[in-house]
């Protein structure tokens, strides 16, 4: 703005804050100084970590219906994929309807042909909880799952996965083991 910074101008003792004038202003955009002590909006940029950004393959999105901002991790462990998203303020994703169970598949499923979900049934074999607590009312198995590895594997298949479209039925779920590599889809409530 003309004439700034100006410190005050002889009005204020100290002006050491840097402010944008918004859209009302004659000059809208343009910055001057401003005491810190000041009551303003603010507009705060977060930079991720280093390691955040190796991992986020796509996002953040906003699903239109709910508001909540949703990221595709690369390929992961479950509970690595789950660190993560604890980390991002949110868990692996919690899928409450067709509609988003829909959703999920088209916006993430081209990027990996696997995509773990927050479900699981860690603490209980056979209870299937959401990461975030919420109430499980909806499921959408694969024929014959879960199935808990079928005797195929020595350990519980705990962790689910949400299968991307090269499989016969995708978006349908199977349970696997949570050691298992997969792309991951988090959900950040607002």
């Amino acid at each position: 703005m003309s004439g700034e910074p100006n410190n005050g101008g002889g009005y204020y003792p100290n002006e050491d804050g840097v402010i944008m004038a918004g859209p009302t202003y004659s000059v809208p955009g343009s910055w001057y100084d401003g005491p810190v002590d000041q009551v303003n909006m603010a507009v705060v940029e977060v930079v991720p970590e280093d390691y955040i950004t190796e991992e986020v393959m796509v996002g953040p999105i906003v699903h239109p219906c709910n508001g909540h901002t949703y990221y595709l991790l690369s390929p992961m462990s479950a509970a690595s994929a789950e660190s993560l998203a604890v980390s991002l303020g949110g868990h692996l994703v919690t899928i409450n309807d067709a509609e988003e169970n829909a959703w999920v598949l088209d916006t993430f499923g081209s990027y990996d042909e696997t995509l773990w979900i927050g479900l699981n049934d860690v603490a209980t074999e056979g209870t299937w909880q959401w990461l975030d607590g919420t109430s499980v009312s909806y499921f959408n198995w694969m024929s014959g799952e879960p199935n808990n590895g079928g005797g195929y594997y020595p350990y519980n298949e705990d962790a689910v996965v949400l299968a991307g479209p090269t499989y016969s039925v995708p978006g349908k779920w199977y349970d696997g083991p949570g050691n298992q590599i997969n792309a991951a889809v988090i959900e950040v409530a607002p």
